[in-house]
């Protein structure tokens, strides 16, 4: 993922006082940035531009750039095209980039990739969820009504397909 910000001093705001620092950052480069653009501290930086893959992820002058960093380290980590799926599919269901990230980290979701509620009935009798269902018997079990159940108990479907429960 490519992740950047542009930062400048808020007591000296113009075009060519603006340094990009791409996401996450080492604790020098932010130093760097910094100095070079005359601030004291982090206090009197402010975000003035981005440019997030992150669907709706929203940054304002008021960001907290340690908590930022942070969040595209953890990001960062996560390397797996898969793996961005889930997160994807849970920010999709939370609305919200920090709380999808505290339950990827958690685990605590279900996850069934370019499924709809249908297929993951069928996956949960498969896995034996309703006990030992013989294969003759199998093509008598309305899996959609099932999977209405499902969407009952917190089985979602999300835009990209991706049925997740989080608990």
């Amino acid at each position: 993922m490519n992740n950047r910000i542009a930062l400048t001093n808020m007591y000296k705001r113009t075009e060519d006082n603006i340094i990009w620092l791409d996401l996450p950052f080492l604790d020098s480069e932010l130093e760097e940035a910094l100095e070079t653009l005359g601030c004291e501290d982090v206090t009197t930086a402010v975000i003035v531009d981005s440019e997030i893959e992150l669907d709706d992820y929203e940054i304002t002058e008021d960001t907290d750039l340690e908590k930022l960093n942070n969040f595209f380290e953890s990001v960062a980590n996560i390397d797996d095209n898969d793996e961005i799926d889930r997160l994807e599919a849970i920010y999709e269901v939370e609305k919200d980039w920090n709380t999808a990230l505290a339950i990827y980290d958690d685990g605590d979701y279900e996850f069934y990739a370019n499924s709809d509620l249908e297929e993951v009935a069928e996956e949960l009798v498969d896995e034996g969820l309703f006990g030992e269902v013989s294969d003759n018997l199998k093509c008598y079990i309305d899996y959609e009504a099932i999977g209405k159940d499902l969407g009952h108990d917190g089985y979602i479907e999300t835009e990209n397909g991706h049925v997740i429960r989080i608990f």
